[in-house]
């Protein structure tokens, strides 16, 4: 069995609106406004390009704060900043632990196929949990995200998994529906915290 995991809202957390709250206070007065800015920024294609690689850091802080007419510093510090809200999920990482200690006997393949732009996939690989994976893709070090065909194929081709029997985990219905059309099985996880007990039904089956 392949089980390939996805990060946000599974592994770590990520939360925009926190992000939004820390550096746009004058603009966060609301949760609507909040809302609306997250989105902005981090639903914009501009930043897809940033999760695909094609954009540095310089590049997509002075593309934003020229889209939504933002000053430049602020949006390079929230740029610089973002690792520190990247954080682990105790309760998932401990899963994850648990499946690497049990991965010979029961014949696990643990990978990872995450939207993740360069700098922060840098700062995620200096986690100790990341030992547990026997490979995996970061969006910005391929040219491709999620929910685009060819980051699936890519991950089976790199890993000669093709044909296996793959698991995917993801909190988005678009990624998850890309997977499905892979011929993957999937865990659409909503909350992260009941991902041991969702998993566990999974591979019960």
């Amino acid at each position: 069995m392949n089980i390939v995991f996805d990060f946000g809202a599974v592994l770590v957390n990520w939360r925009p609106h926190d992000v939004v709250r820390k550096h746009f206070p004058q603009i966060a007065i609301s949760q609507d406004a909040v809302a609306k800015l997250a989105s902005s920024l981090f639903s914009h294609d501009d930043w897809q390009g940033f999760d695909a690689g094609r954009f540095s850091t310089s590049e997509i802080s002075q593309l934003t704060a020229t889209r939504l007419a933002l000053d430049l510093e602020v949006v390079q510090g929230m740029v610089e900043d973002i690792n520190d809200h990247i954080s682990p999920i105790a309760s998932s990482v401990q899963v994850l632990e648990d499946l690497y200690a049990q991965k010979e006997a029961k014949r696990y393949k643990l990978y990872f196929l995450s939207n993740m732009p360069a700098p922060y996939a840098r700062g995620l690989e200096r986690h100790a949990f990341m030992r547990c994976f026997d490979g995996g893709i970061f969006s910005g070090d391929h040219g491709l995200i999620k929910p685009q065909p060819e980051i699936f194929q890519k991950l089976e081709a790199m890993y000669g998994i093709n044909g296996q029997k793959i698991l995917f985990i993801d909190d988005h219905p678009a990624n998850i529906a890309a997977a499905q059309k892979e011929g993957w099985q999937t865990l659409h996880l909503t909350d992260p915290m009941k991902l041991d007990e969702l998993l566990h039904m999974k591979l019960k089956r």
